[in-house]
């Protein structure tokens, strides 16, 4: 059966049995214009939330942010924005590096070692704070960083701090040499 049909009635069978929505016909006779609409729409907002929840468990960075049941992963509902943001972009490989946004064979402003989001937990210029490379893994593992509240916010704001360093550090060497 084809949408557009005749009638709202053939309409509407088509979308229940595209998306196996069975009920009896005594239970629709006994509804009220309301309660069907509502009945429809709910599951109309479950089958598509199921299928973008399908397509999205199928994206690369969508696996860093959701786990399999599509629920978010701990640590965008336990930590601040901010600190959750900045967990995603090194998971995902978009701290504001340039090795991130096009530049792949990018140096370190501060060793000359090739630039990655890994890089900068293990540089010389990171030395004596908390990114360390044991760091880094426990941010990177398949369920998420699992840091305390007040810990991945130090974590955090640390990063921030030394990517800003570095943008400085970066912007000096590229106007002066």
């Amino acid at each position: 059966m084809e949408m557009g049909s005749r009638n709202l009635v053939d309409d509407t069978c088509t979308i229940m049995e595209t998306h196996n929505m069975m009920y009896s016909d005594e239970d629709v006779v006994n509804m009220t214009k309301n309660q069907w609409k509502k009945l429809i729409e709910r599951n109309l907002a479950d089958v598509a939330n199921k299928e973008i929840t399908n397509k999205c468990v199928e994206k690369k960075k969508v696996q860093h942010l959701m786990q399999e049941n599509g629920n978010l992963k701990k640590y965008f509902t336990q930590y601040v924005w901010e600190s959750a943001r900045t967990m995603f972009e090194v998971r995902t490989n978009m701290v504001k590096l340039d090795c991130n946004f096009g530049h792949r064979e990018s140096k370190c402003c501060i060793c000359g070692d090739k630039e990655s989001t890994e890089h900068i937990f293990e540089c010389v210029g990171s030395r004596g704070s908390q990114l360390t490379q044991q760091t880094y893994l426990r941010i990177i593992q398949p369920e998420g960083p699992e840091f305390t509240k007040d810990k991945a916010e130090e974590i955090t704001k640390e990063i921030r701090t030394i990517i800003k360093e570095r943008k400085q550090i970066q912007d000096i060497l590229n106007k002066y040499g």
